[in-house]
């Protein structure tokens, strides 16, 4: 009834072994079968499985990396321009494709690779997934911190356009007339 499988967990990023089909233009961003009609499109022109290039697509909160095994090319997509992934089962259960917005151009790219299996193109596609919730929650406590952060150094930051009296240990007035924002150390002493 079970199948016992063991895997191993490194520290390295995933890497996966592909063919790459290739890259179509497409005016769909995101969500159920945006990927459908350009990987049909890119399936129909495809050569032999065996006369595809052979890449790996190595995945990280950062984004993904496709390099060509053959010629040593590298392609990288930075996660935030990757805007959908999913394997593509409707035209063939082993298709792994993604679209991404090219950064200079701004137009939509949709590219498909061939997973040896049905389970690696599914495989790809939640790692791909984890690396974006990842990348996301990264970036939510960068925000958060350097938000609490700016608060920190304006909480004792005060606003005044009138004179701001403040006594001291010595039981002298601090005095100062400002109309931007002022550090209490800022003030100095002054008689009354």
């Amino acid at each position: 009834m079970f199948t016992s499988r063991k895997l191993s967990i490194t520290q390295d990023k995933p890497v996966f072994y592909v063919r790459y089909i290739g890259k179509i233009e497409t005016f769909i961003s995101h969500g159920e079968g945006a990927t459908r009609v350009p990987v049909q499109k890119l399936w129909d022109a495809a050569a032999e499985e065996r006369h595809l290039a052979q890449v790996s697509l190595t995945v990280s909160p950062s984004g993904l990396v496709m390099a060509d095994i053959e010629h040593k090319g590298e392609m990288d997509f930075d996660i935030q321009n990757i805007t959908y992934c999913s394997p593509e089962g409707k035209v063939n259960p082993r298709i792994f494709s993604w679209i991404c917005q090219d950064p200079k151009t701004k137009k939509l790219q949709c590219y498909a690779c061939l997973c040896s299996s049905k389970e690696k193109a599914q495989a790809l596609a939640l790692v791909l997934t984890r690396a974006f919730q990842i990348a996301y929650r990264d970036w939510k406590m960068h925000h958060r911190s350097a938000r609490l952060h700016g608060q920190e150094k304006g909480a004792g930051l005060k606003k005044s356009s009138e004179v701001v009296n403040h006594p001291n240990q010595n039981g002298d007035t601090l005095r100062r007339q400002s109309t931007e924002a002022c550090n209490s150390e800022d003030l100095v002493p002054t008689a009354v």
